[in-house]
């Protein structure tokens, strides 16, 4: 299995620790459980995330979690993701990965379109932590609301 995985409050408090001012990079803190995770499943995940590059890159070095990954894909934009969603899953079995991330209208959406499974991390005090599915595209696979849950199930699938 591989995860296709999100970086801002996904894997990190980005909301709670920076509160939108880039300056704050330094006061991030990875999830609770996220380090676990990591550990078990980060040479399983690919990190897709969005934003300014070099602050990302920031994020990555501050929460030191830069080489846990197979692969880490940074992009312009959150609409941006799907194209390498779509690039990724091309490049070997589609029923091989499964989406993580707390947006709705992204990770969800993306894995609707690509009819793969999407995992909603609703992770409290996440920028969009209160949102509602809008239409069917946005009904998550599963909903998890901590890490700890996360590793739970997976490894009851196991």
């Amino acid at each position: 299995m591989i995860f296709l995985v999100d970086l801002d409050d996904t894997l990190a408090e980005t909301t709670v620790c920076m509160q939108g001012n880039p300056r704050k990079v330094h006061e991030l803190r990875l999830v609770n459980g996220a380090d676990k995770f990591l550990k078990r499943f980060g040479k399983q995940s690919i990190l897709v995330t969005a934003g300014d590059r070099n602050l990302q890159e920031k994020k990555l070095a501050v929460l030191s979690i830069e080489n846990s990954f197979r692969e880490v894909h940074i992009v312009r934009s959150p609409k941006d993701k799907l194209d390498i969603f779509r690039k990724l899953i091309n490049d070997t079995m589609p029923n091989e990965h499964v989406l993580i991330g707390d947006r709705l209208d992204i990770e969800t959406r993306a894995g609707y379109t690509l009819n793969i499974p999407s995992i909603r991390m609703r992770i409290f005090g996440g920028k969009y932590y209160a949102t509602e599915p809008g239409d069917v595209t946005e009904v998550p696979t599963h909903t998890f609301y901590s890490f700890e849950a996360l590793l739970q199930f997976l490894e009851r699938k196991r």
